[in-house]
C-alpha cells in the first residue's frame, strides 16, 4: 500500500465533488458539512485493497450494534478532478480541482474521509 497524496476539502454539502466540466457526482462524507479528509491510495493488487477495506471496517465499527461505518460508494473510471468544495455555483470554477486523477478508483467513506482507491 502507499498513500499517494492527502489533503482536504470543504463541503457545504455533506461531501468531497469530483468530475469535470461535463460531469460532476457528490461523494458523500458520512458526516456533512465541514472539513473532509481525502485520501488517494495505491495498492499492489485487489487483495491488498480487499484486506485494507476489511481492516478498516473493523476498525471502524460499532461491534456491540454489528454496525460498520467504512461505507463503498462506487468506483469510478476516466479523467476525473477532485475539487476543493462541494458546492461551486458557475462551471468556471471547476477548472481548477485541487487534484486530477486518471485511472480506475474505488471510493469508500466514512465520517469526514474519503478514501480513493486503486491498485
Amino acid at each position: 500500500m502507499k498513500i499517494i497524496d492527502e489533503f482536504n476539502t470543504a463541503s457545504d454539502l455533506g461531501g468531497v465533488l469530483i468530475g469535470n466540466t461535463d460531469w460532476q457526482v457528490l461523494v458523500p462524507n458520512g458526516y456533512g458539512d465541514g472539513t473532509t479528509k481525502v485520501y488517494i491510495i495505491e495498492f499492489k493488487d485487489f487483495e491488498e485493497q480487499l484486506e485494507y477495506v476489511k481492516d478498516m471496517e473493523k476498525f471502524v465499527s460499532d461491534r456491540e450494534n454489528g454496525e460498520n461505518y467504512f461505507w463503498y460508494f462506487t468506483v469510478v473510471k476516466g479523467n476525473f478532478g477532485i475539487y476543493p468544495y462541494d458546492a461551486y455555483k458557475t462551471k468556471s470554477e471547476l477548472l481548477k480541482p485541487i487534484k486530477v486523477l486518471k485511472g480506475e478508483y474505488s471510493i469508500h467513506y466514512y465520517e469526514q474521509h474519503v478514501y480513493f482507491m486503486t491498485y
